[in-house]
Order: structure tokens, then C-alpha cells, then sequence
């Protein structure tokens, strides 16, 4: 019976372990039909996604900055007419986050009331905050057939600097994302990602 309790409080304490777990995590897809071997030059869409009516914004700006950064890096040329178009998507709400789990258990040995031996119980309790989250997707598109061939997701809570001033925080949240992209100019293969 003991090992049997110990076990499950085991277990209990593993799963709160991994509620724990966090950090940014950039997702990608990626068009496996396409050879990124012929892409050597990049711009950026017209009216890009963080725009809004007829003007560039200043996230689009900062955004633009990082990522051009992230492309050169690469060996990726910007050009007037490029192979490549990037886009940018964003926005950040407010959410309720909860934080781990805290397990308490207690276990009684010995007979007590109505006979029966043992017993116990086990408590769990979560720390609930409010959290902004920001996302940010970046599309990689192939201006000549007009299609998207990789785009990269990064959503994660913003730290209290980032909500204070998030266009000074920009270029590096799009490093974070553009770390994901693993292809160079005129390479077909892909490298392994650098870490952020």
C-alpha cells in the first residue's frame, strides 16, 4: 500500500513538473516542395499585415530591421525585385495564466474510526496572474508564384519592459522567430537553426 501511495505521489509530482516547463517555442511549417536552393534576394510585402490604412507602422518598421538582420546573417541580399516577400502578423491580449502546480499529500497509518487502515489526502493548488501574450507570425512567401514556402509562430507572454516599450523590443522577438528559419541564400538544404 505504501509503495503504491508513493508511487502516485510521484507521479503527482512529475506532472506538476512539466506543467513548469517553459520557454519560447517558435513553430514553423515549411513547404518540403520547394527548392530554397534559388532564393538569394528578400524584401518585404507592400502592406504588410502590422500596417494599418496607407501607412507603415512603427512595429512594422522595427520588425522589418530585425528580420532584414536575420536575412543578411544568411547571406540573403535585399533587393527591388526579390525572391523572396516577407510578412508579418501580431497582436497581443490579455490573458490569465496559471502556474504550475503545488501538491500537498498526507498520509495516516494505524487504525482510526470505522476500522479501516490508513488513509490520506492530497491537495493541488495553482497560482492564477494576469499575463499579456504577444504572438508574432512572420511568412516567407516566393514572390514569383505568390505562395508562402515557410512562416514561423512565436506566442509567449511580453515582460513588463517589452509592454512598456514593445517596438524597442521587436527586432530581437523576430530573431527569436527567425532562428527557426533554417535555410542560407543558394542553398538547398537546411542548416541547423542557431539558438536564440
Amino acid at each position: 500500500m505504501r509503495s503504491r501511495s508513493s508511487l502516485l505521489l510521484l507521479g503527482v509530482a512529475l506532472l506538476g513538473l512539466g506543467a513548469c516547463a517553459t520557454g519560447p517555442n517558435v513553430r514553423t511549417n515549411v513547404d518540403a516542395s520547394v527548392d530554397f536552393g534559388g532564393f538569394r534576394t528578400f524584401g518585404f510585402v507592400e502592406q504588410a499585415g502590422t500596417d494599418r490604412g496607407e501607412y507603415t507602422t512603427l512595429v512594422t518598421r522595427a520588425l522589418r530591421a530585425g528580420v532584414a538582420a536575420e536575412m543578411e546573417k544568411r547571406g540573403y541580399h535585399a533587393a527591388e525585385n526579390p525572391d523572396l516577400l516577407i510578412n508579418f502578423q501580431g497582436h497581443a491580449e490579455d490573458k490569465q495564466s496559471i502556474e504550475g502546480m503545488n501538491v500537498g499529500a498526507n498520509f495516516h497509518h494505524g487504525f482510526g474510526f470505522g476500522g479501516r487502515f490508513g488513509g490520506g489526502d492530497l491537495t493541488c493548488w495553482r497560482d492564477v496572474r494576469d499575463v499579456t501574450q504577444g504572438t508574432l507570425n512572420i511568412d516567407i512567401i516566393d514572390r514569383a508564384k505568390k505562395v508562402t514556402v515557410w512562416e514561423g509562430t512565436l506566442a509567449r507572454e511580453l515582460t513588463n519592459d517589452e509592454k512598456k516599450d514593445i517596438v524597442k523590443s521587436l527586432p530581437a522577438i523576430a530573431g527569436t522567430v527567425m532562428s527557426a528559419y533554417p535555410y542560407v541564400a543558394g542553398q538547398t538544404a537546411p542548416v541547423v537553426p542557431s539558438k536564440h
